[in-house]
């Protein structure tokens, strides 16, 4: 995988020192008591250069942003602000904000952060701890959340600590105060196009510096010192105010200086019209309500502490905004730049998938299913994409999904521009989906076919991928999959709508690009009840275009799946005339394959959770269970408490541990790696027994070790 950047290396300039950019292109002066031009060459000059270098390069820091909008009673030369001709549609939505906005709202918003190895390493072997909240209040109705988010390396951890009941169809109270595990392929389908982690960035500092020059050059931007006749502390303060005519200007001189990490490619004739007279005193108005301060630490030239101020006064037309204006302020503070900062993992932790089963109410299983099918998904339009766009079509390996378009192009390994994109066999594909337009879009070429590889949700492992004479197979594997409930309802974050999918099977399936399921492809389930309407005919006697049969209000693949009779009362044993020997079996294997899914998840998350204590002890012995092949609930963490849940035991209940010579099920057992004793947390394996085969693991006894690397056999 490449080696991952901030998400602001999008932009091609990080995000910190261009948002002070941007604060500056709106300054002006509200009337402190000396100000002194800063010319090019002059000591403050130099020290603010100094400080847009040392903003790059910083390695560690602790900042704080805060950030209020509220009404407020209106100054006398706070004037309406106007817009330049034609802005029609800026000036309504302008006058719509007033409108809809409450005249007593209050919005507020802190953020506090620790951040280390910003410049040394890449932003994948970065670590950083953010604390963040805000507050929203109107009518006397007040809406708060705060939480946290740690970033240690490729994990990342949040905990929200208070949040709305219900947000975005999800609760989020029901994850209150726990702590979240989640990756980059837990959140990364298909923001390929908006989130992009994965981009190089080769420049440092002499990008601010440009943009700091180009805005002096061409006069876009005056910087005044703030020289009180009585000094209040000991840091430098700068005051700036721009002409914003001179913008367009700025901008083209950027354009020329930074080549191809521009990434401001806008509507020139907007800009052209920024010089026109016309537009002269709509400007001026708008420079009037801005003020915007730095604050720099002349001895080190670090930015100290940045102040936005900006405010609004309302269309005259709004009756109950009248006599007040809008004021909205930003300061963001800087502090321990340099300086060690210790970030560390939390102890007690639950999985991304884990929170949505909480947060929506789903089963796990169903949660689970929906994560398989949705990285499935997501890595079929990525491998389509690069199809439609490279000379080669299907790519070799899933790897190259990571390359940009630019790199394909700059290669000449790309179709003609002229050609149509689409990829071979895509006839059952939604085209919305999986065409590339036959324009060249500059925003895309930077951008990779896909940002993240996903893995296996139930093994962690790489997804089997090969490419064929005229296309490709994907190969993955469903466990317990989930059936239509009458209970369902599409849920975006867990994927109801593709419960009910005939052809994707229990067990193992093959994606190409016409299908999600060789396997499954030609089942047939007219009445979306989760039976095939061959299994209604010949096995269950239901009626394949009724989802129930007995008009119970239950599906009738809802009854099947937990043992009752979707033809009646009573449990699936009593339906009359059925073979009995295949409903056994049927079920006998369902049954087998859901206490196989309940082991694999329980053993991943022991590895998990062994993984993390690792993390703290540092190939430590485990107290408790130092032996070979004991009882895994044996086993204390640093805090001398089980580290393991009750819960996490075999479902069949065995009396007899797992070891090398067990023939049949057994209960969950660890020891070294090698199946001696001296179990470390660094140096183990659990042992645990599997009734039916997998993708990638055979019925009997199977391991996992560090890593959550999962093997066949039992040292």
């Amino acid at each position: 995988m490449p080696k991952n950047l901030d998400i602001a290396t999008k932009s091609k300039i990080k995000i910190l020192p261009i948002a002070m950019v941007s604060l500056v292109l709106a300054g002006g002066i509200i009337g402190f008591a000396a100000l002194v031009a800063v010319t090019k060459g002059s000591k403050d000059y130099e020290i603010l250069v100094k400080s847009f270098q040392n903003l790059s390069a910083m390695d560690s820091v602790s900042m704080k942003m805060d950030f209020v909008m509220k009404p407020e009673a209106r100054e006398k030369n706070t004037p309406v602000l106007e817009f330049p001709a034609g802005a029609k549609e800026l000036k309504s939505a302008y006058q719509n904000m007033f409108k809809y906005l409450p005249a007593d709202f209050l919005f507020s918003f802190y953020l506090q952060s620790a951040t280390d190895s910003l410049a040394s390493k890449s932003f994948e072997e970065s670590k950083s701890h953010v604390t963040a909240g805000g507050n929203v209040s109107f009518g006397g109705t007040q809406f708060s959340a705060d939480g946290e988010v740690i970033k240690l390396k490729d994990d990342y951890y949040f905990n929200i600590h208070k949040a709305p009941y219900f947000f975005w169809g999800v609760d989020l109270t029901a994850i209150q105060n726990k702590w979240v595990r989640f990756q980059l392929d837990d959140i990364n389908y298909g923001s390929s196009y908006l989130l992009n982690f994965n981009e190089k960035s080769d420049k440092k500092f002499s990008d601010y510096y440009s943009v700091f020059v180009s805005a002096i050059d061409e006069k876009f931007i005056t910087i005044q010192k703030n020289t009180p006749k009585e000094k209040i502390g000991s840091l430098n303060h700068y005051i700036v105010s721009f002409d914003y005519s001179k913008y367009p200007a700025f901008i083209r001189s950027l354009k020329a200086k930074l080549g191809e990490k521009f990434a401001m490619d806008g509507n020139f004739e907007i800009l052209k019209s920024l010089e026109e007279p016309k537009n002269k005193k709509a400007i001026d108005v708008f420079s009037k309500t801005q003020t915007f301060e730095i604050f720099i630490d002349p001895q080190s030239s670090q930015i100290k502490k940045l102040v936005y101020n900006s405010k609004m006064a309302p269309p005259n037309n709004i009756k109950k905004f009248q006599g007040k204006q809008l004021r909205a302020t930003f300061t963001m503070s800087l502090d321990k730049v340099n300086q060690k900062v210790v970030i560390t993992r939390p102890l007690s932790v639950i999985s991304m998938d884990e929170a949505m089963s909480y947060m929506t109410g789903k089963p796990i299983n169903e949660v689970l299913y929906g994560h398989q099918v949705r990285n499935i998904e997501y890595v079929r339009r990525a491998i389509s994409s690069y199809a439609g766009f490279a000379q080669e079509g299907y790519p070799d390996n899933l790897d190259k999904l990571l390359q940009t378009r630019k790199q394909l192009s700059d290669s000449g390994r790309v179709k003609s521009k002229t050609v149509s994109n689409n990829p071979p066999n895509a006839k059952s594909l939604n085209d919305s989906l999986y065409s590339y337009s036959d324009t060249y879009d500059k925003y895309l070429e930077n951008q990779p076919f896909i940002t993240v590889i996903p893995k296996d949700v139930y093994g962690g492992n790489a997804y089997s991928y090969k490419k064929m004479n005229n296309g490709y197979e994907l190969v993955y594997e469903i466990n317990d999959k989930p059936m239509p409930s009458s209970n369902d309802s599409y849920d975006y974050y867990s994927y109801s709508y593709s419960y009910t999918d005939p052809e994707i099977i229990e067990g193992i399936n093959t994606a190409d690009a016409t299908t999600m399921s060789r396997e499954g492809k030609g089942r047939i389930d007219s009445d979306y009840d989760g039976l095939t309407d061959q299994e209604e005919k010949d096995i269950y006697y239901t009626d394949p275009r009724s989802k129930d049969t007995d008009e119970d209000s239950y599906y009738d693949g809802e009854e099947v799946k937990y043992g009752f009779n979707p033809l009646g009362s009573g449990k699936l044993g009593d339906a009359p005339d059925w073979p009995s020997d295949t409903t056994d079996n049927v079920l006998a294997d369902s049954k087998a394959k859901n206490r196989d899914a309940q082991r694999i998840y329980d053993i991943k998350q022991m590895s998990l959770l062994l993984d993390l204590e690792d993390a703290e002890l540092q190939g430590q012995a485990l107290d408790g269970c130092q032996w070979s092949h004991m009882d895994t609930h044996l086993c204390l963490g640093k805090n001398k408490t089980p580290l393991f849940n009750s819960n996490l035991a075999d479902p069949s209940k065995p009396s007899a541990l797992c070891e090398s010579s067990s023939q049949d099920v057994c209960e969950y057992s660890i020891s070294r790696s090698d199946g001696g004793s001296g179990i470390k947390t660094n140096d183990y394996e659990i042992c645990f027994w599997l009734e039916r085969d997998t993708s990638s693991l055979k019925a009997g006894l199977n391991q996992v070790t560090m890593g959550g690397v999962l093997e066949a056999g039992c040292k």
